[in-house]
């Protein structure tokens, strides 16, 4: 298997545990025509929902002290800049340089290496030039996990943005 489509697979599966943690749904669409490789769904309260768009980077690569660097798709970018009636969030997982630190399954703990980071695009200004990416850069301060999705959700319930 390819390793681009690995390190997919890695990142939607971190994402998984991160929203079964809180008990929400993971929906993937057939097609991700539009930037949108997820939704995180939740059944309480007036049901809010997140559309992600995941990305999975080895470590090393993109990140640059309190930030990743990532060059993102001119195509992705200004999807995800867009106000869409669904918040969406850019989900980028950072991985161990070698796929053998990505996992450890013991019996008392299953360890993913690394974690991922979010940021929300919205209202970012729009890029027509005619470069192929767009360098966005992820604090590393959102980290990806129970506590801000759950806080996400409910400003999101309250009306508000991710």
């Amino acid at each position: 298997m390819h390793m681009n489509i690995r390190k997919e697979m890695f990142s939607i599966a971190y994402i998984g545990a991160v929203a079964a943690r809180l008990g929400l749904d993971v929906i993937k669409p057939n097609y991700d025509f539009d930037s949108v490789d997820g939704m995180l769904v939740s059944s309480g309260g007036t049901a809010p929902q997140i559309n992600f768009q995941a990305k999975a980077r080895l470590r090393s690569k993109v990140l640059k002290g309190d930030h990743i660097a990532l060059p993102l798709s001119i195509k992705n970018y200004n999807d995800l800049r867009c106000k869409k009636l669904v918040p969406r969030i850019l989900i980028v997982m950072l991985l161990p340089d070698e796929d053998s630190d990505w996992l450890t399954v013991m019996d008392e703990e299953m360890c993913l290496r690394h974690c991922a980071y979010w940021v929300s695009l919205r209202d970012e200004p729009r890029v027509s030039n005619a470069t192929d990416n767009k360098t966005v850069y992820v604090p590393t301060a959102n980290i990806f996990d129970q506590y801000q999705l759950s806080s996400m959700l409910s400003r999101i319930e309250q009306g508000g943005l991710p």
